[in-house]
């Protein structure tokens, strides 16, 4: 007897492998906050949240650096241009990096894990020092020495940023400015009238001459260590530099002030939320600024000339994914905050992008017969044809997003909103809520939805437990009424079938479910916590992936767990919210802060691509009690393999124009499987004899 493994082994010979690629993830993050500029020459170095760019002032092109480039993170703090032409960059959680001359990476730890970055500055003699939330760390070839760190008081422990002196002192700005001698270890605190209860600021005009900036609007001058004058702002100083000859203080309330020796005046430089500035190469002035959909870089050529640099490298605004789904033509789209793209699979590039009415959110994508059809923010399904958008639901659906969609074996699409669930048969909606069957909670809190064409049931996952639909008849399956469903576990967020026709939940709380047509079972995630929420799961032949709102993405093959986090891999973000494999087997992962990563261990392209594609398949009646009908729409030849529980291939008959006829008369009654193995494509369905 052949097993199932077997059977499905064969139903894949003939499939080119895949050719090997050099290059195995791909990021797609907007810059949506400039943290650090830094320019040399005509490159203009920005950190950024979201990763590392170059701006090439003479061409104008733009080159970006994220983890699938070499960073270690994309929170990058601080960029900073060595004498050698070396790139430094100081990142928020992870540590340094630097990119030589020759575009090799070196990466440098700090040695108490989880230490964070506040400033970077590199000293003539090429040691580089950090002002971290563990003190003082200097990186002298390759390896980290620390100050400040134990033994110190409070004030000098907490060093939120850092100012060098020619003769190798160091002024710290924390809780009070003071003076740090490496040589000596010696601690300096200077009197003062100001005091920071979070982030300070300090800036060394000259060996006598500098300046302490407190956190709530107050700045100190402070001449021969004492303090001569004190200024205050509406908001906290960002940032001071001396540029051009001018002595430049960047503000919190988003203007640029200069001081003229007794007071600071606004210079008019003022550009949304600015959070960081520096000088260029000839007295102008380069800022950058925080938005919520894309970072912005600002250069002031003259008081009376700026320009407008956009970082933005994808319309997915502000990286805020939320969903993934497949496209008609083999491609994916991507639903975010600001609207829809469709991403090409082979290139990773964008073929369109929909941005609907005012602007507003999409949470789910399908396409169904020849129109694309989007759930959004507002309480209106939305359908893109003959490129106009048009509502549906007006009148008909409630208040509330409609979050996600799925198409049933009729061709009716359903979706989920808060407190209801709805039908669309192309021309009206009904609606199914608490006040229509009183099997609907009225506190469903639905979070998708999924038509099961196998057993014809509409399944529901909310916070209330898993709705079904089948029959005409909802059912409420809860851990207090269902076997198989652990207790506290019946908080549902997502919901995918796998190849068996298996139905698969993802709860809150770190587990999944799992029907199998007749019982439910429970299995844990490796790692769960008490905020744990499995966001969705994906299939592949042999794989299964999970992602939750904590640990990147989970693998589980073959009985055992592995995973893809920011420790162990280059993904970008371990709040990972919606999961997509593609034609070419890719992973897509979308995340809640970073935008998307693609990931394929062979190469992201490869040359070959194996047909996935499944066929549309009606089975009649099931349950049997022996005689099961099969019509495929697609018409195909082919053969069906009926298998057991056990993987054991017990029936085997023809499929010839898309209808076969399987009988089981006189088996023991239970389920099995049917593996339909057409000319192009391969389906499994699930038989249940009664």
């Amino acid at each position: 007897m052949k097993t199932l493994t077997q059977i499905l082994t064969t139903i894949v010979l003939g499939m080119a492998a895949i050719n090997l690629q050099a290059e195995e993830w791909k990021n797609f993050s907007n810059f949506n906050q400039i943290n650090h500029i830094t320019v040399s020459g005509n490159q203009v170095w920005v950190a950024a949240r979201g990763g590392l760019v170059m701006y090439d002032q003479a061409t104008g092109s733009k080159t970006f650096y994220t983890r699938a480039e070499g960073l270690p993170s994309l929170e990058v703090e601080r960029v900073l241009v060595a004498p050698s032409g070396d790139i430094w960059i100081g990142t928020y959680d992870n540590g340094l990096a630097v990119k030589d001359i020759n575009s090799n990476w070196s990466y440098y730890t700090f040695p108490e894990p989880k230490t964070l970055l506040y400033e970077m500055k590199l000293q003539g003699n090429g040691d580089m020092w950090c002002a971290t939330s563990e003190g003082l760390y200097k990186l002298h070839n390759g390896v980290f020495t620390a100050f400040l760190n134990s033994g110190q008081s409070l004030n000098a422990t907490n060093t939120w940023d850092i100012d060098l002196f020619s003769d190798g002192r160091i002024l710290c700005g924390g809780f009070e400015p003071f003076i740090f001698n490496p040589t000596t270890n010696d601690t300096t605190f200077l009197n003062t009238t100001l005091f920071a209860y979070s982030k300070s600021t300090v800036y060394i005009q000259d060996d006598s001459t500098f300046y302490f900036a407190s956190d709530h609007g107050t700045l100190g001058k402070f001449v021969n260590g004492y303090e001569i004058d004190t200024f205050h702002f509406q908001d906290r100083t960002l940032d001071i530099k001396e540029i051009d000859g001018k002595l430049l203080l960047l503000n919190e309330d988003k203007n640029i002030y200069q001081y003229n020796g007794n007071a600071w005046a606004a210079t008019g430089f003022a550009f949304g939320l600015l959070n960081t500035f520096s000088n260029g190469s000839s007295g102008d002035i380069w800022a950058g600024g925080i938005n919520a959909d894309y970072g912005k870089l600002y250069h002031q050529i003259n008081p009376t000339q700026t320009e407008t640099i956009d970082l933005r490298r994808t319309d997915a605004a502000g990286n805020w994914i939320v969903a993934m789904s497949p496209a008609s033509d083999g491609n994916v789209f991507i639903s975010h905050s600001k609207g829809l793209q469709k991403y090409d699979v082979a290139t990773k590039a964008v073929l369109e992008s929909y941005t609907l009415p005012n602007n507003i959110s999409v949470l789910d994508a399908i396409e169904h017969n020849g129109k694309l059809y989007v759930g959004t923010a507002s309480q209106f399904l939305y359908v893109y044809s003959s490129g106009q958008w048009s509502q549906l639901g007006v009148g008909a659906l409630p208040n509330g997003s409609v979050r996600d969609l799925s198409v049933d074996w009729e061709g009716n699409i359903w979706m989920t909103g808060t407190n209801y669930v709805a039908k669309y048969d192309g021309s009206q909606f009904t609606l199914f809520s608490h006040n229509t069957d009183a099997d609907i909670p009225d506190n469903l809190y639905s979070r998708d939805i999924y038509c099961d064409s196998t057993n014809q049931s509409v399944w529901v996952a909310s916070y209330a437990g898993i709705s079904r639909y089948h029959n005409g008849d909802w059912v409420l399956l809860t851990d207090s009424n269902t076997v198989g469903i652990a207790q506290y576990y019946d908080v549902i967020e997502t919901i995918e079938e796998d190849k068996y026709r298996n139905i698969w939940f993802g709860t809150v709380y770190g587990a999944l479910i799992k029907f199998d047509g007749i019982n439910f079972s429970t299995m844990f995630l490796p790692i769960t916590a008490g905020n744990q929420t499995v966001t969705d799961i994906e299939f592949t032949e042999d794989k299964m992936y999970v992602s939750d709102n904590l640990h990147g993405v989970y693998i589980y093959e073959a009985g055992e767990w592995d995973s893809l986090t920011m420790n162990n891999s280059k993904i970008s973000d371990n709040i990972t919210y919606a999961l997509h494999i593609d034609r070419d087997g890719s992973l897509w992962m979308g995340h809640l802060s970073f935008g998307v990563d693609v990931y394929n261990k062979d190469g992201l392209n490869p040359t070959s691509i194996k047909n996935t594609e499944t066929m549309s398949v009606k089975v009649y009646p099931n349950p049997s009690t022996g005689v099961f009908k099969v019509s495929t729409h697609a018409g195909e030849n082919g053969k069906v393999a009926i298998i057991d529980l056990k993987g054991e291939l017990i029936e085997e008959t023809i499929l010839m124009d898309g209808e076969a006829t399987i009988d089981l008369s006189g088996k023991p009654t239970g389920l099995y499987f049917g593996v339909i193995n057409g000319e192009l494509k391969t389906q499994t369905i699930r038989l249940l004899l009664q």
